[in-house]
């Protein structure tokens, strides 16, 4: 959308998904368009991200490796996505394969495998946070030689 300028734009305290707001686009030839688009168009996903080993860290299989408490922003929100990412070097042999867990609700979120050679994985998911559900993050399987490892969930809007 060309020629939009965001800081044209009032100030917004707070935005609810069926707020309407309006645009103003340039359709080309100096012709200007108002549009009215809902916030739930325009904003985005959330993402619960967490580093889970440093880079430097090599993967090794074991429950625990991370524990999170889940604030009340999220209460009632849906995990839509689970990627794992080696940010310090990929498996040279193995799959690296990490299960996201919901403690409190006794329920996997996602088991993501990240396969060898590979520094990125995903998984989709269906899952309901609540507020101070505790998740957990393991490593089922570690692969050889990989290094660091975070976990994004990304959390439907």
């Amino acid at each position: 959308m060309a020629g939009i300028k965001i800081s044209e734009l009032p100030e917004i305290s707070s935005l609810n998904d069926d707020d309407i707001f309006p645009v103003v686009t340039d359709t080309g030839g100096g012709t200007l368009v108002t549009k009215k688009i809902k916030a739930k168009n325009v904003i985005s996903d959330e993402v619960i991200y967490s580093i889970v080993l440093h880079q430097e860290e090599t993967v090794t299989k074991k429950d625990n490796h991370l524990r999170l408490i889940i604030p009340s922003k999220y209460n009632g929100r849906t995990v839509i996505k689970v990627v794992a990412y080696l940010p310090g070097a990929a498996s040279s042999s193995g799959s690296v394969v990490v299960r996201v867990y919901n403690v409190t609700k006794s329920s996997s979120i996602a088991s993501v495998t990240i396969s060898s050679g590979a520094t990125v994985g995903t998984q989709s998911a269906s899952h309901v946070l609540a507020t101070n559900n505790v998740i957990r993050v393991d490593v089922t399987s570690a692969g050889t030689n990989a290094k660091g490892l975070q976990i994004y969930m990304e959390i439907q809007k």
